[in-house]
């Protein structure tokens, strides 16, 4: 089935070899709508946002738990990155980010092996590396002339600590509700570069 775009970069944004067809079409009718919680104009109340993210979220789901674990992690780490300069601005000496990042960065490549290497499909067999408990992360050293962004900032470290949640598979779909709540509805992220984060989606097939 052929999707209709209103606009090349529309086009640009979801037509990808390494989207499944039935991915696309929900993102499509995903990105149509207008969200009251993001404040949109003339909007008519059909789906809530939280509603939508979790439809697509449940296209994620697959017959490989390994690899649908993997497409939950590689989603949360593009997030990651990109919430990274919020971090970077408000605490530049913050270590969190960078940590987090080499850690879901490991844990996808030594899964990924893993995936391909092996014909297990259960998440069950995953070695669970210990991981640090970042679930409260105490917000310090912010300058003074900065202290009405508190929210800002407390918003991009709730990304990383959720981020790191996705490493449990049993955690992972919540966790990324709630990166993408900070995200959309909150302060987390002023810039969302779509580039290469197709690639999240691939791996399996869909049902």
């Amino acid at each position: 089935m052929t999707l209709a775009w209103s606009s090349s970069l529309d086009e640009n944004l979801f037509e990808s070899q390494y989207i499944p067809e039935k991915i696309k079409l929900k993102l499509s009718e995903v990105y149509k709508q207008h969200y009251e919680e993001l404040y949109e104009s003339n909007v008519e109340v059909t789906i809530s946002l939280q509603e939508a993210l979790e439809s697509i979220l449940q296209l994620f789901k697959c017959n490989h738990e390994i690899f649908e674990h993997i497409r939950y992690v590689w989603m949360a780490l593009i997030i990651a990155l990109g919430v990274k300069p919020t971090v970077e601005y408000y605490q530049p000496t913050n270590p969190i980010p960078k940590e987090v990042i080499k850690q879901m960065s490991q844990w996808l490549r030594e899964t990924i092996k893993l995936a391909i290497s092996s014909e297990t499909t259960s998440v069950n067999n995953i070695h669970r590396k210990k991981i640090d408990n970042l679930s409260s992360i105490s917000i310090i050293n912010i300058e003074t002339d900065k202290l009405p962004a508190f929210q800002v900032l407390h918003e991009a470290l709730d990304v990383y600590s959720n981020a790191i949640k996705t490493l449990d598979y049993t955690e992972a779909s919540k966790a990324l509700l709630d990166i993408l709540d900070d995200c959309l509805e909150g302060y987390a992220i002023f810039l969302v570069l779509m580039e290469d984060a197709s690639y999240l989606i691939g791996g399996c097939k869909m049902s």
